[in-house]
């Protein structure tokens, strides 16, 4: 008798690498080049203002751009409403697409094509149009994403989409930048929209997720309507099931704030810091190989496990530039210690937005995520080079900060990572 053969060794090691392998993962690369785009273009509205002289309606941009990272305000609008005619016919996430990426695409641009002549109310009314549109295409985007892919492959589109955004942003600062010094004619802004036609191919041809029925939700809008309709009427009815249902559901499930804080500890934990150009490059280097790296172990083990290493990481080496720093080390050991932030950054960029996707339930993805991404988005802020030393007296007392910020998410971690292991074990 033949003895039988030895069983195939499987590559195990490649396993991880399926992460991108999927049709819809490639369609991530292109949408994060919009939003690349649209974010760069926004920030660009405040230097068109001033250099050409509009400073009496800076102020009022200043506070709209503040305002649009708040987008969860306005985003159940997005879960909810349908478009007429283009729901129908394209869907209720690329519909919302469509039209949030077209008037942004039609009023930024006109900015630099209207110039210093134009009037101050002009450039003030295409400046919410574009900045409100960016906003609310961000969110759609998200939420597109999220309902698109498996759960398993967050962390992929996440990757793939933050490349895209790093490609996006690169292409639109020149542009930006000719356009800030009116180097740049109408013919020339026109053709710059053709860069961003790959977003409305995607909204007028790309899949549309299946939207999944969730009838205890439906059952528990029926009652949070019910009962506001009772002394409001009809209208505080329809505000409550629209506005406050999404939110409410997030803030009346367990350890609810201790995820929104660890969301925003985290970002805190990765402080940017202004570094000499040679240790930023290969920081920015090292980012990229961390949020491949954070894709392919995120879906392999999952977000927790993804943010454990990418937390101990921030923490050992903040600490680590930290110490290098007050030794007034070699800028070689700076920067590598640098370099390995940089890692468990992008890492950790990939594993958190893959955690918070997973939070946003399929009937509030739109609402949820954006609440999610607005207390990220704090994070970052406070965490940004400029304000973050200010605030904690130069890069010492950032990275101090950053250190102590990496800790107090460890020990969040802890709280969440038992919550999911009490959930999975059921009633």
């Amino acid at each position: 008798m033949e003895a039988a053969p030895p069983p195939a060794r499987r590559l195990g090691f490649l396993r991880p690498a399926r992460a991108f392998w999927h049709p819809h993962i490639a369609l991530m690369l292109p949408l994060g080049f919009c939003m690349g785009v649209a974010l760069s273009w926004t920030a660009g509205v405040h230097a068109m203002v001033f250099h050409f002289e509009w400073q009496s309606i800076f102020g009022l941009l200043v506070l709209l751009s503040a305002f649009h990272k708040l987008n969860f305000i306005w985003a159940p609008v997005f879960d909810r409403l349908p478009l007429p005619w283009l729901t129908n016919r394209l869907g209720r996430r690329r519909s919302w697409m469509l039209v949030t990426y077209v008037l942004y695409m039609t009023a930024m641009p006109m900015l630099g094509i209207l110039g210093p002549s134009a009037d101050p109310g002009t450039v003030l009314l295409l400046g919410l149009v574009a900045v409100l549109a960016s906003s609310s295409f961000s969110a759609v985007v998200n939420a597109y994403r999220i309902e698109l892919l498996e759960k398993s492959r967050y962390g992929a589109g996440e990757a793939v989409a933050s490349i895209g955004l790093i490609l996006g942003t690169v292409t639109a600062i020149p542009l930006i930048v000719a356009s800030v010094n009116a180097d740049i004619g109408t013919v020339d802004h026109v053709a710059t929209l053709a860069l961003l036609l790959v977003g409305v191919a995607i909204a007028l041809f790309g899949p549309e997720p299946a939207r999944a029925e969730e009838p205890d939700m439906a059952a528990r809008e029926n009652r949070f309507a019910d009962a506001a309709a009772r002394w409001g009427g009809a209208v505080a009815g329809w505000v409550s099931r629209t506005f406050l249902a999404p939110l409410t559901e997030f803030f009346t499930r367990p350890a609810w704030l201790a995820a929104l804080a660890f969301l925003l500890l985290f970002k805190l934990g990765s402080a940017e810091a202004d570094m000499d150009f040679p240790i930023k490059a290969v920081g920015s280097g090292a980012s990229v190989v961390g949020i491949v790296a954070g894709a392919m172990v995120v879906y392999a083990r999952g977000p927790l496990p993804g943010l454990l290493f990418a937390a101990g990481l921030l923490l050992l080496s903040n600490l680590a530039v930290l110490a290098l720093n007050w030794a007034s080390a070699e800028s070689v050991w700076i920067g590598l210690a640098f370099a390995i932030r940089e890692l468990g950054d992008g890492f950790g960029t990939v594993a958190v937005t893959a955690y918070a996707m997973g939070l946003c339930r399929r009937s509030y993805t739109a609402t949820q995520f954006a609440l999610f991404f607005s207390v990220m988005a704090l994070g970052q802020a406070l965490a940004g080079p400029k304000l973050a030393e200010r605030l904690t007296g130069g890069l010492d007392g950032l990275f101090l900060s950053a250190a102590l910020a990496s800790l107090l998410s460890l020990l969040l971690l802890r709280v969440l990572w038992k919550r999911q292991q009490e959930e999975e074990a059921g009633p």
